[in-house]
């Protein structure tokens, strides 16, 4: 069997490419995600850098789960329409006496042959891909400068070997199904002339796509029950499930929608809506990558957006004073005696580690600094359990969100790395109510020194000559009102998301959009036979031309249309989640960025198809393959 399969590869080397070249992506995709995880791992690094690698390697971590994820998808579909061009083949096969047990090892034989070949080029693809990553990351300021790919230690006993074995499998389990449905080729098939595909819907696709339709529905059920720190991961893969349902039950919809596409009434346009509803099968394999291009990346961008302006409008209520004075020697006491003002406190942010999983790891928290007695003046704590009258000394206030991730309760006492590296105890002595999105920890101004502080001001009259009285006082200060003071914090805040989404949808799109090539090359180029026989009977060449613009147009619209839907609803999904805790969420949808997704997946199966089609030779567009 491996003696056929090899010369098969090599005699039908062209039905393989596309599968080939899908999984030569995913696993340089995975190679280069993987090693730069094990890079910002294992480099020597402390203090804010090794917080910023630890950043990275989170990021980095839903890149490569995000790699496996489309690796699996894609292979599995370009795998799937290359046995299924060999219909024929595989059917002569069954003809001569070949048991549908040996037509499946075949498969699977030529699968792990592929899987092996494209692994290798994968990883060795994948390495200076990682460089590449790595410098990116320093150029967005995601990593810290000095930061790059290490070419030794767990590269190599773990990012390559991970990735190549991930990289076989992902091309044998895509195969399996294809494998199964070669074997029940009847060998009756081989006398077969029309293209047409009379049952894809098969009982396992039905329930599969059943399956991943109720994961998706639960994951928007429980979503706004959710604690922030599951909350949001789930949130981000929120589309995946609705995306793999859409494309297993596409063939009941999408040859119709693709047809309605297609406008001309003219005969050329008849053909094109024939050939849509006919060949469900490539329609289905064609119109899968553009679902995914759109579904996924644009439900990424759209959760950001949700997620930015949750935490905007999070951060913004978390502060109820009206002004904020930094530098220029004011101090809280002084201010207080300012006609006009009412209250002034010191608020304070230092970086410390908190000590959960009994001493397990270590996990990285933006602390504020506050003075306890006024701290009400600048802080908005909502449904506070404790007591704020004993924040002193080694002691805690943090928000419930933040309390569940890192396993505290109330009246218990926990470990923390202070800022000077040593380890103290503390006691919770209050929670309250936090976001999602917004996870803060309290500690007390006679406990720790603040790295940065300003002095947050409430006025009883009109601020603007509070602002006046300051300024004049301490000229050299800095008064701004809160609203302008946190103006740059949220910059920083959403500056860091926007960096990490567009990250992993560029990733995605990069790697779908050269899926959507590669599998509208393979479909076209498959079908020269069919357009040489319109020619035969007739047709001219800028009918069969525009015959394939229509379907590539009427294909790409179908697959931006599912998948802009998926997108959209996922994010208000998310919207409504997220008001949950932050119900003054603004309504916010990526309508723009599903529209330009859409656009580049249309213009990328128009481009591939036109590169797809022969050259007009002899009058003829194409050869006829025996």
């Amino acid at each position: 069997m491996l003696v056929l399969a090899v010369r098969t590869l090599r005699d039908r080397a062209s039905a393989f490419v596309g599968a080939f070249v899908a999984a030569v992506l995913g696993t340089a995709m995975l190679t280069a995600a993987v090693a730069v995880m094990t890079s910002a791992a294992s480099a020597p690094v402390t203090g804010e850098a090794r917080e910023a690698l630890d950043g990275v390697s989170s990021v980095i971590g839903f890149m490569a789960a995000l790699a496996a994820f489309l690796s699996v998808f894609i292979v599995s579909s370009t795998f799937a329409f290359a046995v299924a061009s060999r219909a024929r083949e595989l059917a002569l096969l069954r003809m001569v006496g070949a048991t549908p047990k040996q037509v499946r090892r075949l498969v699977r034989t030529e699968s792990l042959l592929v899987g092996v070949l494209a692994a290798v080029l994968g990883c060795l693809l994948g390495l200076p891909l990682g460089l590449g990553l790595a410098g990116f990351l320093v150029l967005v300021g995601v990593a810290p400068v000095g930061f790059t790919l290490s070419f030794s230690g767990p590269t190599w006993y773990v990012a390559v070997p991970i990735s190549f074995v991930v990289g076989v499998l992902v091309t044998w389990l895509g195969a399996g199904s294809a494998a199964k449905r070669a074997s029940l080729a009847n060998p009756s098939d081989a006398l077969r002339e029309a293209d047409v595909d009379e049952r894809v819907m098969t009982r396992k696709r039905w329930v599969l796509g059943s399956v991943f339709l109720v994961l998706g529905i639960a994951g928007v059920a429980v979503l706004p029950v959710l604690a922030g720190d599951v909350q949001i991961p789930i949130a981000v893969f929120l589309a995946q499930p609705f995306v793999v349902a859409a494309v297993l039950f596409s063939p009941l919809f999408i040859g119709g929608l693709s047809s309605w596409f297609v406008r001309d009434r003219s005969a050329t346009g008849t053909v094109a809506r024939a050939n849509l509803r006919a060949g469900a099968r490539r329609t289905t394999s064609t119109a899968a990558p553009i679902t995914l291009a759109v579904g996924i990346c644009g439900s990424l961008l759209g959760v950001s957006l949700v997620m930015a302006a949750a935490g905007e409008t999070s951060l913004r209520q978390s502060y109820v004073s009206d002004l904020v004075v930094e530098g220029g020697g004011a101090t809280a006491d002084e201010i207080r005696r300012v006609p006009g003002v009412e209250e002034a406190t010191t608020i304070g942010h230092t970086r410390v580690r908190a000590v959960v999983a009994d001493g397990a790891w270590d996990q990285p928290v933006e602390a504020t600094v506050v003075e306890p007695e006024t701290m009400l003046s600048a802080l908005r704590l909502d449904e506070f359990d404790g007591s704020p009258d004993r924040l002193h000394g080694p002691s805690v206030a943090l928000g419930r969100n933040l309390a569940w991730s890192m396993g505290w309760e109330l009246g218990g006492e926990y470990s923390v790395r202070m800022p000077d590296g040593s380890e103290q105890r503390v006691r919770v002595v209050g929670l309250y109510r936090d976001s999602a999105l917004i996870q803060s920890m309290l500690l007390p101004n006679d406990f720790v020194a603040a790295e940065t502080s300003s002095v947050h001001v409430s006025a009883i009259e009109e601020s603007d000559r509070v602002w006046a009285a300051v300024g004049q006082r301490w000229p050299d200060a800095s008064v701004t009102s809160t609203e302008e003071w946190l103006e740059p914090l949220v910059g920083e805040r959403n500056g860091g998301m926007r960096s990490g989404v567009w990250l992993l949808s560029g990733f995605a799109l990069v790697y779908t959009l050269l899926a959507i090539a590669n599998t509208t090359a393979m479909t076209f180029r498959s079908r020269s036979r069919e357009f040489t026989s319109l020619r035969l009977v007739g047709a001219r060449v800028d009918q069969v031309r525009e015959l394939v613009r229509s379907e590539s147009i009427a294909l790409g619209a179908a697959g931006a249309l599912v998948g802009g839907l998926i997108a959209l609803a996922t994010s208000l999904a998310v919207w409504f989640a997220l008001r949950a805790s932050v119900p003054d969420t603004p309504f916010v949808l990526p309508i723009f960025e599903v529209l330009v997704l859409s656009g580049a997946c249309v213009v990328m199966v128009i481009a591939a198809s036109r590169a797809a089609m022969p050259r007009s030779e002899g009058g003829r567009v194409g050869r006829s393959r025996g």
